[in-house]
């Protein structure tokens, strides 16, 4: 239940019809596909403040541009390019002359982020008793066995 701060009144938030909670997203589709937020049990208003949040960051300079890709259920419900890609020549916002815009297939260096993310999977895999750490990597992945890389 949720106070509304202005009337004073307790009210409910009703779910949306054939919705399931987080833990339990429901059916779900082996394939992205573009839909509405209710047919992937979500509300729209939240999607849309996202603009607005982006944009700040953007005004900011905590980033020069953003994708922001929202799917659930294999229901894609918000696909978005904000902003520029590459904006600006120093850290100082000196801006470029030919700013390149951020588009919905900018491809990110994520560096070495992604082995936080990467380690985290595997142990919990560990934890499962899904994988052996002492395991060739091929053993889960044939084709990383490929350039001599059989005993990594």
């Amino acid at each position: 239940m949720i106070r509304d701060g202005e009337k004073g009144k307790d009210w409910t938030i009703s779910p949306i019809p054939g919705s399931h909670g987080w833990d339990d997203p429901g059916p779900s589709s082996g394939m992205l596909h573009v839909g509405t937020a209710a047919a992937a049990g979500m509300r729209q208003a939240p999607l849309d403040a996202l603009d607005e949040a982006v944009q700040s960051a953007i005004d900011a300079h905590v980033t020069p541009g953003a994708v922001v890709l929202i799917a659930r259920r294999g229901v894609v419900v918000k696909e978005q390019a904000y902003g520029d890609a590459a904006r600006y020549l120093d850290d100082r916002f000196t801006p470029m002359a030919h700013p390149l815009p951020m588009r919905t297939d900018t491809l990110f260096d994520l560096a070495s982020l992604s082995k936080l993310f990467t380690a985290t999977a595997v142990m919990q895999l560990y934890d499962r008793g899904l994988i052996d750490l002492d395991a060739p990597v091929a053993r889960y992945l044939p084709e990383f066995a490929e350039n001599g890389k059989e005993a990594v």
